[in-house]
């Protein structure tokens, strides 16, 4: 019995000492863990954004749609630019991001194309209008306006036209398909374009120019015409 009892006072006296101690020490219990997970990074809108960027793939995975992207971009920059009604030098303007946008998706092409002619096709397109865009540029650099104010208003009728059209482009889930229906659109802008050119343009480098871009789109959507009824 003297025994029991000594033993039970043991343990409440250790119970006892147990619980000043943790009381005098001060120290908080366990507290929650802290996320060390990084924040979601921001949407990118730079360069890789969906709306700048040519290789954008966040529709479905589908590099087509991209083309579309790139369509629209192009528009958007040429809608931001200030026409002067200098014919000659908005032309300039106008159609160096015009030919851009072709460089654009013809890489989107080069990228994710699987057809060995819409591939070459892609690379001879991209090589030639990038050719044209450094002469659209020099002259843009080294030329001063003449004020040449013909044809006031009708390029900015064009964009209209060609911002309309846009939406009518349909594509599919075959990029090589997509690249000819979309840039047989393009070419058919540029002809546009070009056409106003000669008719109200007076530099007669631009002129040339002009009558180069309506001969080459036009080969090229020939081009692009018997190989989609070859499909």
């Amino acid at each position: 019995m003297w025994n029991r009892y000594l033993l039970s006072a043991g343990l409440l006296a250790i119970i006892l000492i147990m619980s000043n101690c943790t009381s005098d020490s001060g120290s908080p219990g366990p507290q929650p863990e802290t996320s060390t997970a990084p924040k979601n990074p921001p949407m990118d809108t730079g360069a890789n954004g969906v709306n700048n960027n040519t290789n954008d793939q966040s529709v479905s995975g589908n590099q087509s749609y991209s083309l579309k992207s790139a369509m629209s971009s192009m528009m958007n920059e040429m809608k931001g630019v200030q026409l002067t009604d200098n014919f000659d030098a908005d032309f300039a303007n106008l159609m160096a991001l015009h030919h851009q946008g072709a460089i654009a998706m013809s890489q989107l092409e080069l990228d994710g194309g699987k057809d060995s002619t819409m591939k070459n096709m892609a690379a001879k397109i991209k090589n030639t209008q990038q050719q044209q865009v450094n002469e659209l540029k020099r002259f843009i650099n080294n030329t001063q306006s003449t004020g040449n104010r013909q044809g006031k208003g009708v390029l900015q009728q064009t964009m209209n036209g060609m911002n309309s059209n846009i939406d009518t482009l349909q594509v599919g889930n075959n990029l090589d398909s997509s690249f000819a229906t979309i840039m047989k659109a393009h070419h058919k802008q540029g002809i546009e374009m070009a056409k106003q050119q000669l008719a109200n343009g007076e530099n007669p480098e631009l002129k040339k120019l002009a009558q180069t871009i309506i001969s080459d789109s036009q080969n090229e959507i020939n081009q692009f015409d018997r190989w989609m009824k070859s499909k």
